[in-house]
This record gives C-alpha cells, sequence and structure tokens, in this order.
C-alpha cells in the first residue's frame, strides 16, 4: 500500500469516527456510540485523549481497552501522551494504586510514580 492510499484511509477512517465519538458527549447515545466503538474494534487515541483533556476520563477509560486493527506510530505516540494525562488527572493513592516508576512507559510516569 503506497503511503498516500494509507494516508487516505488514515483521512477516511477518522472522518468516519468523528461522529461516533462525538455520540459519547449525549447521554441518549452514549451507550450506542460505547457498544459501537467495542464491537468494531474503533480505538482511536486522539478521540480517547481529547476526552480526558475535556475532563471526561471515566469515559475514556472505558473505552481504553478496546482494540484496534492496526496500530502506526502516530497511535503509540498518541497512547503515550494518554498515559501521561491520565498520570496528571488521577489520584492513585485515592485508588489505591501503586505504580511501579520502573514500568511506566513515559519519563512523566516515572517521575510521578517516584513521588506516590
Amino acid at each position: 500500500m503506497s503511503k498516500k492510499s494509507k494516508n487516505r484511509k488514515s483521512i477516511s477512517l477518522s472522518r468516519t469516527l468523528e461522529p461516533v465519538y462525538k455520540a459519547l458527549y449525549h447521554e441518549t447515545t452514549r451507550n450506542q456510540a460505547i457498544n459501537l466503538i467495542k464491537s468494531h474494534q474503533l480505538f482511536d487515541p486522539k478521540s480517547v485523549l481529547k476526552l480526558i483533556s475535556e475532563g471526561r476520563v471515566s469515559m475514556a477509560i472505558e473505552i481504553l481497552n478496546v482494540e484496534k486493527a492496526y496500530y502506526d506510530k502516530f497511535d503509540l505516540n498518541d497512547m503515550e501522551a494518554i498515559i501521561d494525562a491520565l498520570a496528571d488527572r488521577l489520584d492513585f493513592g485515592r485508588v489505591g494504586i501503586t505504580p511501579d516508576p520502573i514500568k511506566m512507559a513515559t519519563a512523566k510516569g516515572k517521575e510521578l510514580a517516584s513521588h506516590l
């Protein structure tokens, strides 16, 4: 697959996912959107990161266990950003989690975990 056609596929998929993830914001369509995302493996790290940045952390966490058929390097970068964003927002001590700094994926995660 050429780089150009792969890029078109990515843009097309992104446009397809946008209305599905927007449906998460409406209480009447939220459960249907979550079911659709899970059943069709429509994990989109950018959309999950957006949910976290908007303070919709529990909704983002519910989607984190969804798989995706193909991951590219941009997805991996976004997933590292998700880890950092969650580490910034979650009070690990309050929920009884003691992360191991050695096992954290990013430098920021290692630093935060070492202070818990």
